[in-house]
């Protein structure tokens, strides 16, 4: 194998690189490389982190979103429960009333047996 050569610029003749030389020259080629992928490797971790943080910011937004839905539809629902509890007393003073004018008996409950029953209705007529 020939020996690498440089030219020498004033006389045109090319002399022999020594081999300290040539390794010199592969040592900077490879350091200037390797510090070439080391910026990149840093910078493409900078990327990955800020691409990270962007993806858990969105999920962030979307779990407070969720939140605000679920205390939406919370809110909904208790307000749902109260309207189905003041019907509830509704029915119930409803019912009062009605059996009060069925016995005539104004304002005032008539007895109830055991089982909740009137005593028109426990007779049965017998």
């Amino acid at each position: 194998a020939k020996a690498p050569c440089s030219r020498d610029q004033s006389e045109g003749r090319t002399t022999p690189l020594s081999a300290e030389k040539v390794k010199d020259a592969a040592k900077a080629g490879l350091s200037a490389a390797a510090m070439k992928a080391k910026l990149f490797a840093d910078h493409e971790e900078r990327e990955i982190q800020r691409l990270c943080a962007n993806i858990i910011n969105h999920q962030l937004k979307r779990l407070e979103l969720k939140l605000k839905q679920f205390a939406e539809i919370e809110t909904l629902l208790m307000k749902e429960c109260e309207q189905v509890e003041r019907a509830k007393q509704r029915f119930a003073a409803e019912r009062t009333r009605v059996i009060s004018a069925r016995f005539g008996t104004a304002g005032t409950m008539p007895a109830m047996n055991a089982s909740g029953v009137g005593p028109s209705m426990s007779s049965n007529g017998n």
